[in-house]
């Protein structure tokens, strides 16, 4: 678990850490799956900020790439409060790998995932953390140090689905584990059907990671997820009035009226540039 920062004593790096997001998580080649929760959008911008380029940072120094890792931005799409459209985002979490024919149970994909922990009861996803700032500043103070010594071992919380924040941890591992079993059962039936099998963990391992697909699949990503039809309707409305009032905001805001109101939950653009003032004629 990557991240950089100046040298600082346990307890304010494991501060930093606890930004208020849950993130389940899966991560394939092709890039990565978060279910995540967030009060503020700030909170979800800032978190994810730190995984698109730490983790990145981190993938080309142990791969040696030069060039980028992912090649767009994330997509942050809603999820509503409904228990169904919960449990089906955590189940398409879960068969990440077994949808692709990789692997015959999410239990076994030899990547980042947080199936392994969910299911065993555990609510702690365990990994170090690299200050490789503080190292930067301690090697240009002439300190002679390595990577171990600005290295923690650390412990990110993994929150609950809020459908399922009243169960215990034993209910919610019984939950998680019900949901993997549902795949493996699913898995097994569709490969039998189709005479397919599975590429298989050790040849994951081994492939190449500077391999690139020969084609990926490009669809279109919905603007909300939801389980009834209505709920979906009316999400996707309060999203159009929300972007409604955000265009028309940056529009003044851009046209220099720097004092107009934002819908909650928006980034202002950029202020308008100010050029030099011209002397008078």
């Amino acid at each position: 678990m990557p991240g950089e920062g100046a040298p600082e004593d346990s307890g304010s790096r494991r501060r930093r850490l606890q930004l208020p997001v849950q993130p389940p998580f899966d991560r394939l080649r092709a890039g990565h799956h978060l279910l995540v929760t967030a009060h503020e959008v700030n909170h979800l911008s800032k978190f994810m900020h730190s995984v698109q380029s730490n983790l990145a940072r981190e993938v080309c120094r142990l791969h040696h790439w030069s060039d980028r890792v992912w090649s767009r931005r994330y997509r942050s799409i809603c999820v509503s409060e409904e228990e169904e459209a919960q449990i089906e985002r955590m189940r398409y979490l879960f068969e990440q790998g077994c949808k692709e024919n990789l692997v015959l149970s999410p239990r076994d994909w030899p990547g980042a995932s947080c199936v392994n922990t969910l299911v065993s009861g555990y609510r702690f996803q365990q990994g170090d953390w690299y200050d490789r700032t503080g190292l930067y500043r301690a090697r240009y103070r002439g300190q002679d140090l390595d990577l171990d010594d600005f290295t923690e071992h650390v412990d990110l919380p993994l929150v609950s689905l809020p459908c399922w924040q009243r169960l215990s941890r034993e209910e919610y591992a019984k939950e998680c584990l019900d949901l993997v079993e549902m795949i493996e059962v699913d898995t097994r039936t569709r490969h039998e059907n189709n005479g397919t099998t599975i590429l298989g963990a050790p040849a994951i391992l081994s492939t190449d990671p500077h391999k690139r697909p020969n084609k990926l699949k490009n669809t279109s990503a919905p603007l909300v997820h939801a389980h009834d039809r209505a709920e979906r309707a009316a999400m996707v409305e309060r999203y159009r009035q929300f972007t409604v009032l955000y265009w028309s905001a940056s529009a003044d805001f851009r046209a220099g009226q720097l004092d107009v109101e934002f819908p909650e939950g928006s980034f202002r653009p950029a202020a308008p540039y100010v050029g030099r003032a011209r002397a008078p004629d």
